[in-house]
């Protein structure tokens, strides 16, 4: 991949650490807070931090496609030349 779109597996790295990353901060407040209100507001903001990463996955899915596709013929091409190489020996 990082010969084909390494800006946008950066960014998808980068985004999905951060999302990864305060889902757990929220999870661990949430559980260690004392007050109602204060757990109320911790949902809700993982339920939004949680749709963010449902929507970067889902983007991420619609381009991995380019990757496989990449590797699949990649390794094609090698299978292939070592087919032509144990041919003329």
């Amino acid at each position: 991949m990082f010969a084909y779109q390494p800006k946008l597996l950066s960014t998808y790295c980068h985004l999905s650490v951060f999302l990864d990353h305060f889902l757990m901060l929220l999870q661990y407040e949430q559980r260690a807070c004392l007050d109602q209100t204060t757990a109320f507001l911790y949902s809700e903001q993982l339920k939004i931090l949680g749709q963010f990463q449902k929507n970067l996955d889902k983007c991420w899915r619609s381009v991995r496609w380019i990757s496989d596709f990449a590797s699949i013929a990649r390794e094609r091409a090698y299978l292939n030349r070592l087919k032509g190489t144990a041919r003329k020996k």
